[in-house]
């Protein structure tokens, strides 16, 4: 049944769901058919796969998601006259620790209206790099490419990586640029010299503060709102993988979760079922 494989990708893009999510599909059911070999499917063997996940070491929501897309794939068999459901009655793994929280756009533009140019620079760099708070604090000008539209990361063991950057967020760097700078110059400064690790989450937490924000702020969620929103937005997860300086794709599969919970959770906020008046 894994032949029609190919079949059930092209009747999930025709259900209009994005190139990521497809491919995050493709990925979970490949991994289970190649896994599968010569067992026939039935819900013993699926019970299988999933515990031989565990044994593993992956995580509840790895397992979890594995189970989703397999059920799918079960469901979309019968309902073609393909097979059975085998996997109808397969239970979902429970879930494990929550994903990272996110900063919400509508957050990020609050905190931006009030912020000052070097904090509007270092929000909107964060944002649109995904760069970690060590990557930003390390950051050089020598390492800003404002025309050509990148900067040269320097992530985990020293290891150097290109990130691109949008015309809006060059603009705002070029803005506090000194006129004069040295190679060795840092890009983001405060009264004390450049600014440190901890100094970078101390602006986030007082212009937090300013605006009045709730929902989570900080280099973390910057970086994974970054993330969310790129696959959300039809990104691929190998371009992710770079830009975000991961060694491992498994690690970047987080945020197929991530923009999955950012629909779900637009579905049930905007639902015309909300809007109904019924009588109980």
């Amino acid at each position: 049944m894994c032949d029609h494989l190919s079949e059930f990708l092209e009747a999930k893009r025709a259900e209009g769901l994005s190139a990521s999510t497809v491919a995050w599909y493709e990925f979970q059911v490949g991994r289970f058919c190649q896994w599968l070999g010569d067992r026939g499917m039935s819900l013993r063997v699926a019970r299988s796969y999933l515990a031989e996940m565990a044994d593993d070491g992956l995580s509840s929501s790895m397992r979890r998601g594995a189970a989703i897309a397999i059920k799918a794939f079960s469901r979309w068999l019968a309902e073609e006259g393909l097979g059975e459901d085998f996997a109808g009655r397969l239970k979902l793994p429970k879930k494990g620790k929550p994903l990272p929280r996110e900063a919400r756009l509508s957050d990020v533009a609050s905190v931006f209206a009030i912020a000052s140019p070097r904090d509007r620079a270092l929000l909107l760099f964060m944002l649109d790099t995904g760069a970690r708070r060590a990557e930003v604090a390390g950051l050089r000008w020598v390492d800003v490419d404002l025309d050509g539209l990148h900067v040269r990361l320097t992530g985990k063991g020293s290891k150097e990586r290109l990130v691109a950057m949008t015309s809006r967020t060059a603009e705002l760097l070029r803005a506090i640029r000194p006129d004069s700078v040295s190679a060795d110059d840092h890009v983001f400064v405060g009264q004390r010299g450049p600014l440190t690790v901890s100094g970078i989450s101390s602006v986030l937490r007082r212009l937090k503060a300013k605006a009045g924000v709730v929902g989570p702020l900080n280099p973390h969620s910057l970086r994974h709102a970054f993330g969310s929103n790129f696959v959300a937005n039809g990104g691929d997860l190998e371009s992710l993988r770079q830009i975000l300086g991961h060694e491992d794709i498994s690690t970047t599969r987080i945020y197929l979760d991530l923009a999955r919970e950012t629909v779900e959770e637009k579905h049930r906020r905007y639902s015309p079922v909300n809007g109904l008046e019924l009588d109980n």
